[in-house]
Parts: structure tokens; sequence; C-alpha cells
């Protein structure tokens, strides 16, 4: 398959991006992000279906995103967006194809350590099975979380991290990253309980220091307090910290955003 390495902003785009679901449900919702942004985002049209090889999506499974009952929305700058919930039936493992038709302008920054599916010809393709003239492309992200139903008692852990835990180094879309070992071994085990894993992981990020992206102390409330069902975390950062931070050391005041310590209360309320 080709590979776009240009780095110019995509224009009237169709992107597909492939996850995988950690347990099975009857339903399924999307999280999208326009956080980062500083326009307004325009969703022409969404899709979701079963993955296929190579980022096509598998017959009979193809499945309209609407957002208040309509097809298309638009994403205020700095704010997420919920789907309405979409009656797709999962598997534990399953993954999903979902694609995003963009008709404005997305500006190439920022973006994930894996590639992106993107149509050939320009305008709305994502109810094809098979992108025409398709490449990969480093394009950005913006379905951030799934969230599924489910169907048996669920409770969720969540892997904050940097690049490792993102899954950089791992093969494109193959879903080999220890977060995926680590969902594949919990989804492998007996009994009725199930544990669901958000990987959480920001190429470059930081625990105190802005790194391509907001820092972990900054994102831990939408990124682990605000998910649904969770748990526990599994905290794995400072490597970013330690070779790239050349600031002066910040007193213990300002480590905490300028409140006084409460020792570990946040994480308490999270049950780590």
């Amino acid at each position: 398959m080709p590979v776009d390495t240009g780095t110019g902003d995509l224009v009237n785009a169709t992107i597909r991006q492939v996850v995988r679901v950690s347990v099975a449900g009857s339903a399924v919702r999307l999280r999208l992000s326009n956080e980062g942004g500083v326009d307004v985002l325009a969703i022409g049209a969404m899709h979701v279906g079963l993955a296929g090889p190579d980022g096509s999506v598998l017959p009979d499974t193809d499945h309209i995103v609407t957002f208040a009952g309509l097809p298309g929305t638009n994403i205020p700058a700095g704010a997420p967006l919920l789907s309405d919930p979409i009656m797709l039936p999962v598997k534990a493992l399953d993954r999903l194809a979902i694609s995003l038709y963009a008709p404005g302008r997305l500006p190439v920054r920022n973006v994930r350590a894996l590639w992106q599916y993107v149509a050939g010809p320009s305008g709305d393709s994502g109810a094809m099975p098979v992108l025409s003239k398709v490449r990969l492309v480093n394009a950005p992200v913006i379905l951030t979380q799934v969230e599924v139903a489910p169907t048996q008692p669920t409770s969720v852990v969540v892997a904050l991290g940097d690049s490792i835990t993102e899954g950089y180094g791992s093969t494109n879309n193959a879903f080999r990253g220890w977060t995926d070992r680590l969902a594949e071994r919990l989804a492998a085990r007996p009994g009725r309980q199930r544990w669901a894993v958000l990987n959480a992981g920001i190429g470059g990020n930081r625990l105190l220091g802005y790194g391509a992206g907001p820092n972990a102390l900054a994102r831990f409330d939408r990124d682990v307090l605000s998910v649904p069902g969770v748990k526990a975390v599994i905290l794995l950062e400072g490597i970013n910290d330690i070779g790239r931070s050349f600031s002066p050391p910040r007193s213990k005041r300002s480590c905490n955003g300028g409140r006084p310590d409460r020792g570990g209360q946040t994480d308490h309320r999270a049950g780590a």
C-alpha cells in the first residue's frame, strides 16, 4: 500500500481509522475531539463497521454515525463531542473501521505514532467497503475514544503514559503494543467480570511540562477520572521529563498547579 510521507494539510478528505475494542457489547458510542484546535471542525459524515484487511469494512456491518440525529456536525474549537449510540454488536478484541469525512481543512500536526487510511479521491467515500486509491497517511486523529455498552459487568483500567504506551515502534495497525497484549490477556481470563483497557498514551508526553500535548497532571481528570467505569490506572511516565526537560526545578507548590498538596486525594478517588 502506498505510504504518503507528505506533511501538507488534508482538505476535503475521507480518513479511516482502525481501532480495537477490548470487551463485548451491544452498542458503541464515539468520542471526537477538537480540543487542540483553534477553529471550528466540520464533520461532513461518519461511518463505523467491523474492519477487514487493509482498512476495508466487512460486508453488511457498515453503520452511519449520527449526532443528535444528524449525519454531520461542527465541533467548536477546544471542545470534545460524543456521537449518538450506534447499535453495532461487538465481541472482545473486534476491530472497528471508523471513517470520517472532513469537507474542510485538517491541519497535520501533533499526530499519533500510527498511520491511518486516506482515500485518494477527494470527497465523501466513507460508505465504500474499500477506499479507492487508498494510501497510508500520518493523519490527524479526531476519534479519541470508543465507548462500549457491555454485555457483562465491566471495569476499566486506563494506561496513562507517553509513546511507549501509545504504541510507538510497533507494527502499524497490528495491535501489538503492551496495552494490546494486556487487553488480550484480560479477555482470556475466565469469569463474568470483564476488564476493558483504555490506551491514554501520548507520544512525547511529560509528567509536569508540556510535550506534544497536555502533561499527565493536566489531563488526569479528562483521561482517567472522567472515563466511565474506571477502576484502576497504570502510570508509565517520566522518560521525556528526564530527556527533554531543560527548565529549572519547580517548587512543590508550582508542580501542584498552585494548589497545596492534599495527600493524593485525587488518586484515591480514581481507585488507583
